[in-house]
């Protein structure tokens, strides 16, 4: 008698376990997977430039004199863009709405995002790069670093 009870629990153990195995193949079978298209065979992955996720006032304001500066997004409020902002070509989108507005941005297009002082960039760089924005990158120390090492000019608040 108790042989069989263990004979029945190995049964039922095995069982259990040769059907999680399949389920769990049945998960990672290619056949549930993406078909590549025939362009992609024929020309293989596309690679996705990457850039770093951070960039220094330094590196922007010698990238910001190159010919093809990045965009810069300011995610600061209106009034804040009253007191200062950085030059070049710019959009501004309040952190507080860029969820809602990432039609209106190319994920292809290099962008330097900042605010006051980097964190709500930051916090912006996250959402975008998961949104696959992969060229989009935060400026550290934003516009009070900015105004500190490259432009002491500028007015701070």
């Amino acid at each position: 008698m108790r042989w069989s009870f263990v004979l029945i629990l190995l049964s039922l153990l095995l069982v259990a376990c040769s059907q999680s195995g399949t389920a769990q193949t049945e998960r990672q079978s290619p056949t549930s997977a993406a078909v590549p298209t025939s362009a992609a065979m024929v020309d293989g992955p596309q690679p996705v430039t990457t850039l770093p996720e951070s960039v220094t006032v330094g590196e922007l304001a010698e990238r910001l004199r190159s010919d093809t500066p990045p965009l810069l997004l300011d995610v600061r409020e209106p009034f804040e863009t009253e007191i200062a902002t950085i030059p070049g070509k710019s959009i501004l989108i309040p952190v507080g709405q860029l969820e809602h507005r990432l039609n209106e941005l190319d994920p292809s297009q290099e962008m330097v995002v900042y605010c006051q002082t980097g964190a709500r960039s930051q916090q912006a760089v996250r959402l975008l790069r998961a949104a696959g924005f992969a060229k989009a990158q935060n400026l550290t120390g934003g516009i009070l670093g900015w105004a500190r090492e490259i432009d002491p000019s500028m007015p701070t608040y």
